[in-house]
């Protein structure tokens, strides 16, 4: 990355009833795919701290230069990222 990075810190919470499979498939992911994926798309987290397995989590990512608000709700929101549609972020 060049210039200044942009951070977001996210407050993840549960839909209801996502909290075990949420975590179940965690287990199966293949985090070095996931980093890959994220890097290359100027992305990356630095921080994951669950409170308890029913949540809350708070994220800290890091993003290319300039990545909006927007942007990054696209992303956290999104099919690539780690919340998965069963956070509310």
């Amino acid at each position: 990355m060049s210039g200044e990075p942009t951070f977001y810190a996210v407050y993840h919470t549960f839909k209801p009833r996502a909290a075990k499979a949420w975590w179940a498939n965690m287990k199966s992911l293949n985090f070095k795919d996931v980093a890959k994926a994220q890097h290359a798309a100027g992305i990356f987290g630095h921080a994951f701290l669950p409170s308890e397995p029913e949540g809350p989590i708070l994220c800290l990512w890091e993003c290319k230069e300039k990545m909006s608000l927007q942007e990054f709700e696209n992303f956290i929101d999104g099919p690539n990222s780690p919340a998965g549609g069963a956070l509310i972020n």
